[in-house]
């Protein structure tokens, strides 16, 4: 197929399917030719079914009007309507002499003559006007002729072009001149008698008739070249069906056999009384008609769309114009269509069933993935978690190295199942993603003390920051870009011996609203061959086979990597040099939140702080810091260097406040600089802070004796930076008393003033979630159901609400819809609600945000996720919590199917671990849920009394939250077997456990009775 077709939004094909009718008329195609084209719509019963188009090259018809009548002719177009090339290559595919300079305005598309002449040029219309029609006698050398030059218009009415004729008239001429000497002959004769006048009238009355004769017979010829170019099979009838005359016979057939014949008589006996109609109605109505035929011709069956037009009417003689055009192959392809189609259908049907039976198969697979994850990972936890406390106790060396070995091989072990865990995940179509507010500085910095041990434990510098630039508070997933940059930073580690590990957040691009960051994993390891680059994240794929022996890990970090990056809608690559070390990144474009207000203190902005460390990467973050702060930085890459700008400064009268130095540095360390400043009078007045990778005991103490003011480990916090460099500006360190500053003694800014409001109807949840607030350091108000809960925030202006979701009266839902409401009392619509709930099940957390809630915390409430919460929706300066370090979180609220076998009636350790191990606050809360127990076991008995299954399953609740506080398992388990029964109404169920309730309540309540400074698990 020629690369230049004709293009399908031309104006025939347009026009046809704008009015349902055929189109017809000359079009210019690219190349730079005429195509006569006829363009039809295909009905079948009415509906459009596709269309036919008829075309033929109007050069081929100029050929033939040539050669009949030896007229000359020729056709330009307007240049500014081709394109030079691809006019240069049409005429060169049809082998005609191109000349695009020739003309000024218009090229020359066809010549009948072996070349264009000179004289036909003064006929061409000049530049940015129109041809006007031209009659002119002219000569071409010595050959006398009459030229007509006409505009030529395109179907849709554009003049494109024109055509130029000319015909030789010195034949005529010749006859005109002999015809000169006889009528002067004759009119001697007829001087002498009115006969010779009379036959010269007669005579030139004879040449006008033949004139017009000639001109009738050329325009016939015309006609009939262009009938005879054309493919189809066109028939002149009479009102009868009679075949009057016809372009030519089809296959097999002669001319002369159709003429006088009937044109059914060639048709099926099943389609003659349609084309009958059809004719009837066309020399009637005058309209175009069109009727399918089939007619047995020589070779076979044909089929024909047949189009009938009335041609002329006198009153009495009626003629119809037939044009058939041959479907057969068309009807052929139709059938073979509707066979595909039949046989497409039955495909289809039979991947619905199988894409049924994936999707199937696919849930299967999620339901096992979400049952292995508990299965293996519980185990895995148990093994990690006893591991670590069995170090926590006094070993032998051998056995310290046997438990250490364990630990690590579990922590691999684990990491590798969760390696294959999220890949199933994600290839199974189950990643989701979060959308909430975050901070971006905290995640880094909490990542990045996260992985300076894994660093450290291999003596590698660790270096995270992101760039002032980078918006603060974003909205985005931040768990899954942790879940990145720990793939990423821990395949740093893993492959980098020595040197360091920079990881850094810069902003790429920015609107109003959203901001593209890049981040980046840079070390410096073993690198990577360039060979290899592309097969990176792949999945279960490594540099080579050899890696995974040496190194470890399942080849799905990257792949992993990608994955969530993608689906964050960012991009991944790396950056690597074989031998010197890696740099990956990516990029997450992050929707803008509003920044949080820090202010500046006076003291830091304009203050002259030296940076002395030799690692280069390390002195651009702090330089970049300090510099977004006001502050004015300088570099020293070691001691010896330090030494000299400070003196320098002292003499130039501009001397630095603080030097921030590093401690491992090659030669002079950090310790032996801060004595050699503060031995050097001069320069002993600059206040010294000190940035070390290695925390070891005693170190604070022993720098303070040296004179260092403060003494932080790396990765330091931005905000920790901050503070205390703020300190030692303002002299806070140097006050009496005033021991040196570390990241535990930086005071937090806290607000008295923030008020709590928990609604929650069970006194012993109340008991431990109060608790928990003071030790965290803040009070709280309670209320026991959401109607309460709704007039206590009409009536007071509380700072955040902690919502129980399933309490009597009103519930957890509709006091958040009252709340939510701009027409209810409340003093604050947009307060945060945080969901307090015991469900664990997928789409819980969905539920409550779509509710209208802020955030979802599971029961039991664990310390460090309330103290999280809590720091997330309060503003900073609120949020600061106590510094008295934090229990680990146990997961106690996963349904008893998920636990251990073995279920203690009484964990007493995880009890205090939610109560941040305070005795008094723990005898509280028991004494309290052994008073409220009976009456909650009383009650679930009446309701079961009344039939009452709804409750039932309330107080069945109610009991789980409660005995889940106290760390009583074994009661928690049988209140959720009768929570389950009843919520499926099954009372007959609840009646026949609640004897087994009433005895691990028996049993709980013995267990408790020791005082909760005695005793571990009951």
């Amino acid at each position: 197929i020629w690369r230049h077709g004709d293009l399908i939004n031309r104006f025939t094909a347009l026009e046809a399917e704008r009015t349902g009718k055929m189109a017809s008329g000359i079009e210019l195609g690219p190349l730079g030719t005429f195509t006569l084209r006829v363009v039809r719509p295909i009905f079948d019963d009415g509906v459009l079914i596709g269309y036919l188009e008829l075309g033929k090259e109007i050069e081929d018809i100029l050929d033939g009007v040539h050669h009949r009548l030896g007229v000359e002719l020729a056709v330009d177009i307007r240049k500014d309507l081709v394109e030079r090339s691809r006019w240069e290559e049409g005429m060169a595919m049809l082998d005609r002499q191109a000349d695009w300079d020739r003309l000024p305005s218009e090229v020359l598309s066809y010549s009948s003559r072996s070349s264009f002449p000179v004289e036909w040029e003064r006929f061409v219309g000049e530049e940015g006007q129109s041809h006007p029609p031209v009659h002119v006698d002219t000569a071409i050398g010595d050959k006398p002729g009459h030229i007509l030059a006409a505009p030529l218009y395109d179907a849709a009415g554009t003049e494109v072009g024109a055509l130029i004729t000319f015909r030789d008239t010195s034949v005529e001429v010749a006859r005109f001149h002999r015809s000169l000497v006889i009528p002067s002959a004759a009119m001697l004769a007829v001087l002498v008698g009115l006969f010779g006048f009379l036959f010269v009238v007669l005579r030139r009355t004879d040449r006008s008739i033949l004139r017009q004769q000639a001109s009738l017979q050329e325009s016939e010829a015309f006609q009939r070249t262009l009938a005879d170019a054309l493919p189809d099979f066109i028939f002149v009838l009479d009102a009868s069906g009679t075949m009057v005359r016809v372009n030519r016979a089809p296959s097999g057939m002669e001319e002369d056999d159709l003429v006088g014949q009937q044109a059914t008589s060639f048709m099926s006996p099943a389609c003659r009384g349609a084309f009958q109609e059809a004719l009837e109605r066309a020399g009637d109505t005058g309209q175009l008609e069109t009727v399918e035929i089939d007619v047995e011709l020589p070779e076979g069956q044909h089929f024909f769309l047949s189009r009938l037009k009335r041609l002329s009417f006198d009153g009495e003689r009626i003629r119809v114009v037939l044009v058939s055009t041959d479907i057969t192959e068309r009807k052929s392809a139709d059938e073979a269509l509707t066979n595909t189609l039949r046989d497409l259908a039955q495909q289809t049907e039979l991947a619905q069933v199988m894409a049924s039976q994936a999707e199937m198969a696919n849930a299967a697979k999620s339901d096992f993935l979400a049952n292995m994850s508990h299965e293996i990972r519980t185990p895995m936890n148990g093994v990690i978690g006893m591991t670590g406390l069995l170090l926590d106790t006094d070993l032998s060396d051998d056995q310290r190295r046997y438990a250490k070995t364990v630990k690590a091989s579990a922590d691999a072990l684990l990491g590798l199942i969760n390696d294959i865990l999220d890949f199933s995940k994600i290839e199974a179509g189950m990643l989701e993603l979060e959308t909430i507010d975050f901070d971006m500085r905290d995640l880094l910095d909490g990542f990045g003390e996260m992985m300076a041990l894994k660093a450290q434990e291999k003596g590698l510098e660790f270096l995270c920051a992101a760039a002032p630039e980078v918006p603060a508070m974003v909205q985005g997933d931040p768990g899954r870009l942790r879940q990145v940059l720990i793939n990423l930073t821990g395949n740093a580690a893993k492959f980098t011996h020595e040197g360091e590990i920079a990881v850094r957040a810069q902003l790429v691009s920015e609107t109003e609203k959203e901001a593209l960051v890049r981040f980046s994993v840079r070390d410096t390891g073993i690198g990577i061959p360039e060979g290899r680059r592309a097969d990176l994240f792949q999945q279960f794929t490594q540099v080579d086979a050899s890696t995974t022996r040496q190194y470890g890990g399942t080849g799905l970090g990257l792949a992993i990597s990608k994955q969530l990056v993608e689906a964050m809608g960012g991009r991944i690559g790396v950056e690597s040099e074989e031998g010197k070390g890696s740099e990956f990144w990516f990029t997450v474009p992050l929707v803008k939140r509003h920044e949080r207000l820090v202010a500046e203190p006076a003291k830091v902005r304009g203050a002259r702080i030296l940076v002395v460390d030799d690692n280069a990467t390390n002195r651009e973050i702090l330089r970049v810091q300090l510099t977004a702060w006001g502050a004015r930085p300088d570099e020293a890459v070691d001691g010896e260097t330090a030494l000299r700008l400070l003196r320098d400064a002292v003499r130039a009268g501009d001397p630095y406040g603080v030097a921030i130095v590093d401690m491992q540095m090659p030669g002079m360390d950090g310790a032996a600089l801060g004595k050699a400043i503060k031995a050097d009078g001069t320069i002993a007045e600059v206040r010294l802070m000190m940035m070390t990778s290695l925390d070891r005991r005693g170190d604070a103490g022993r720098l303070e004796a040296i004179g260092f003011a403060a003494y932080l480990t790396k990765p330091v916090r931005q905000s920790e930076m901050f503070d205390s460099l703020a300190a030692v500006l303002s002299g806070r360190a140097f006050q009496a008393g005033q021991a040196i500053i570390t990241r535990h003694s930086i005071p937090p800014v806290r607000r008295s003033g923030v008020r709590i409001l928990l609604a929650e109807d069970n006194i012993t949840n109340q008991q431990v979630a109060l608790g928990i607030l003071e030790k965290l350091g803040f009070s709280a108000d309670a209320v026991a159901n959401g109607r309460e809960a709704v007039e206590a925030l009409g009536t007071h202006p509380y700072d955040l609400v902690l919502m129980d979701m399933q309490m009597p009266e009103m519930d957890g839902y509709q006091a958040t819809a009252k709340i939510r409401d701009p027409q209810s009392e409340v003093q604050n619509h947009d307060i945060p609600i945080i969901a307090l709930t015991a469900h664990v099940m997928q789409g819980d957390r969905e539920k409550c945000l779509a509710a209208g809630m802020s955030d979802y915390l599971s029961k039991p409430i664990a310390p460090q996720a309330l103290a999280k919460s809590l720091q997330k929706w309060l503003p900073r300066e609120e949020a600061a919590v106590s510094r008295a370090p934090l229990p680990e979180q146990r997961q106690d609220a996963v349904p008893p199917a998920e636990q251990a076998p073995a279920v203690p009636v009484f964990d007493k350790a995880a009890f205090l671990g939610r109560l941040m191990d305070d005795a008094e606050l723990a005898q509280v809360v028991v004494d309290g849920f052994l008073d409220d127990m009976p009456r909650r076991i009383e009650a679930l008995r009446d309701h079961l009394d009344a039939g009452d299954a709804a409750g039932a399953t309330l107080q069945a609740h109610t009991i789980k939250g409660a005995a889940a506080n106290v760390g009583g398992d074994a009661l928690r388990d049988v209140a959720f077997e009768l929570e389950g029964a009843g919520k499926a109404g099954d009372l007959v169920a609840i009646k026949a456990s609640l004897p087994a309730l009433e005895a691990q309540f028996e049993r709980l309540s013995e267990a408790m009775s020791l005082p909760m400074q005695e005793g571990t698990t009951g």
